[in-house]
């Protein structure tokens, strides 16, 4: 009677589990843009670049930080946003090779970009409202304010599902062109509490490539490399809004130079980049 009882309790038990396994929530994910709110972020970096040229290594530490805001200036009744992403403050510091510098890059503060997000984060259009001086020693904050969101799938997903995004994107730099084709895995991981807000925790991993070519003084550079990246991303249960990411970059490039003395430079890139909310 006892094991009968025993194996009638297994029993349920285990449909119990398979009907809470089943009964999981879908979630819906979404940017809630809201008019008239404005976004402060800060943002902190961190990069390690090591090359070997003509037997020499060379190695080159840079650290960045700064502040953005995001104004939301119009939502549609299908949710797109027209955001004015804006850079509040920054600051660049570099050392190698025995030297340090803090270049000033305050011709880049209060330069504005008017973007067009779906409510699912893929851009639709971009346009500069104030000339950004030219200076291809740094990412343009152009860069930066297209890449701002990660992209959310278009059906729901339950804790532990996937879903995929690939981004090809053009930089221009040094008299050429970089062109970088990256695919995103993403996890829904759960729900956790960060920086005060109630939030969906997103993990993800990418793969990248990078090809490009450019000039120096005269010299004509070709790019080749791979990489990898990771990182996680916190978006607020309720508005959708981004609170928090942090991703880890690691790439391995080839520059090969033309001309009478051709040689192949290889470079290692680690990189680590966090974005938090402050302000909204």
């Amino acid at each position: 009677m006892k094991k009968n009882l025993f194996v009638s309790f297994s029993i349920l038990t285990a449909l119990f589990l398979c009907m809470t396994i089943y009964a999981q929530d879908a979630y819906n994910l979404q940017y809630k843009f809201t008019k008239g709110k404005t976004y402060t972020y800060k943002d902190l970096g961190s990069t390690r670049i090591t090359q070997t040229m003509m037997g020499r290594e060379m190695k080159v530490n840079t650290s960045t930080k700064g502040q953005v805001s995001l104004k939301v200036e119009d939502v549609k009744s299908s949710g797109d946003a027209t955001l004015i992403y804006s850079v509040d403050s920054i600051q660049v510091k570099t050392s190698g090779m025995g030297q340090e510098s803090s270049p000033d890059l305050g011709f880049l503060i209060g330069k504005r970009i008017e973007m067009n997000f779906s409510k699912l984060g893929k851009l639709i259009n971009l346009t500069e409202l104030d000339t950004v001086e030219n200076n291809n020693r740094y990412i343009s904050i152009e860069q930066e304010a297209k890449h701002f969101f990660a992209t959310l799938p278009d059906k729901g997903v339950k804790m532990g599902d996937k879903w995929n995004s690939s981004q090809v994107d053009t930089m221009a730099t040094m008299g050429g062109n970089i062109i970088s084709d990256v695919d995103f895995v993403y996890t829904l991981a759960g729900k956790e509490n960060k920086l005060g807000h109630d939030c969906f925790k997103i993990n993800f991993t990418a793969n990248l490539k990078i090809q490009g070519h450019g000039n120096m003084r005269g010299t004509d550079i070709t790019m080749d490399g791979t990489g990898t990246s990771n990182g996680e991303i916190f978006l607020d249960t309720s508005t959708g809004m981004l609170v928090y990411n942090k991703s880890n970059v690691d790439t391995k490039m080839n520059m090969v130079t033309g001309g009478a003395q051709a040689m192949t430079i290889p470079m290692t890139q680690s990189t680590i980049s966090e974005r938090s909310l402050v302000g909204d």
